[in-house]
């Protein structure tokens, strides 16, 4: 009886420990998700300090991430999108900066499909002139690789990991 109760014991303590990884992970990538929408939206309204002040806050959010908490594959778009975030945050070239945006939305992208903990749905959008990829938080908006709202389409929905 004494080993069923401290085998109980210990398995809702591991389960609440799992349980506590994953709402931290879960409230990072949200606020990851969170800073890239600004990032987007500064880059729509063609505004490369903007982008640039902002692209600094991401990357503290994604460099917060947890690595321990991620497979290898998802260390490798977290690595990319600390990469890309960073150089957005050293330049004020907008060109420069929506050529490591595109790249950044790819492996946020993946990152968000792969471990579905967004609380809300993101929807990727792609760019009607140039076919480069965006998320988004809306199924219409500005683009920010041409600072216009103009026509986009909506290739896929991600929707919001169950609460």
């Amino acid at each position: 009886m004494k080993n069923i109760f401290f085998a109980t014991v210990l398995l809702l303590a591991s389960t609440s420990n799992v349980f506590a990884q994953e709402t931290d992970l879960k409230i990072g990538i949200n606020q990851t998700i969170s800073s890239y929408y600004n990032v987007k939206d500064a880059l729509a309204k063609g505004d490369a300090k903007k982008a640039n002040q902002l692209a600094k806050v991401l990357n503290v959010k994604v460099h917060a991430l947890d690595e321990a908490k991620l497979t290898k594959a998802d260390l490798v778009f977290k690595n990319k999108m600390d990469y890309d975030s960073k150089h957005i945050s050293e330049v004020v070239d907008i060109a420069h900066q929506r050529e490591h945006f595109n790249s950044l939305s790819t492996n946020l992208y993946y990152l968000i499909k792969d471990l579905h903990l967004n609380d809300r749905t993101v929807f990727r959008m792609i760019c009607s002139i140039n076919k480069q990829y965006f998320l988004s938080d809306k199924p219409v908006g500005a683009d920010p690789y041409f600072a216009a709202t103009h026509f986009t389409t909506v290739s896929e929905k991600i929707q919001p990991a169950n609460k």
